[in-house]
């Protein structure tokens, strides 16, 4: 039950507007509305309401320097605007860009691919992995109908030589 709007922000011939903020998306409020008019008849009544709308922030966030080959953690969670961890009443799939080379996995192992981390019911991120065998410079970016995307600037380095050929001939000795 929501107790905040206790005025009309704005009221024009005779339909006003109430604002209430700090609700939790997908979920129902119930709200108690009493209404007295310029003759002082009140009228009352139950009004049910969703709050369908994410809005925040989807936040990518990971290591500066990732080794190429190296199954690196990567880190996309959600907030409000006042930057408080905003949960999900639902499965919400989050869509990564700027992988360049990369693929996304949900295992540390990085053997089960995914094509988008998905943050779960009642979670406010996921960790999802990264491996790129391409050394580059990445900006990976998270996003989300209504939420501004705070990316991860991050670079893959080349892998340490795990060997060495040596050839002898046609001038190469």
């Amino acid at each position: 039950l929501v107790t905040n709007a206790s005025t009309a922000s704005a009221c024009v011939s005779g339909n006003c507007v109430y604002s209430v903020t700090g609700l939790i998306a997908q979920t129902t409020y119930t709200y108690r509305v009493r209404a007295t008019d310029s003759f002082g008849v009140q009228e009352q009544g139950i009004l049910n309401r969703s709050a369908t709308t994410l809005t925040g922030k989807v936040t990518v966030a990971g290591a500066a320097t990732i080794t190429a080959g190296e199954c690196a953690s990567i880190t996309a969670s959600l907030t409000d605007g006042s930057n408080v961890a905003q949960t999900v009443s639902a499965n919400t799939t989050i869509t990564m860009s700027g992988l360049g080379a990369g693929s996304l996995y949900s295992n540390n192992t990085c053997t089960t691919s995914v094509s988008n981390p998905t943050i779960t019911t009642g979670n406010s991120s996921v960790t999802f992995y990264l491996r790129d065998t391409t050394p580059q410079a990445l900006t990976l970016s998270g996003a989300l109908t209504s939420y501004t995307s705070i990316t991860l600037a991050t670079t893959v380095t080349p892998a340490a030589a795990d060997h060495l050929d040596y050839v002898q001939g046609n001038g190469q000795n």
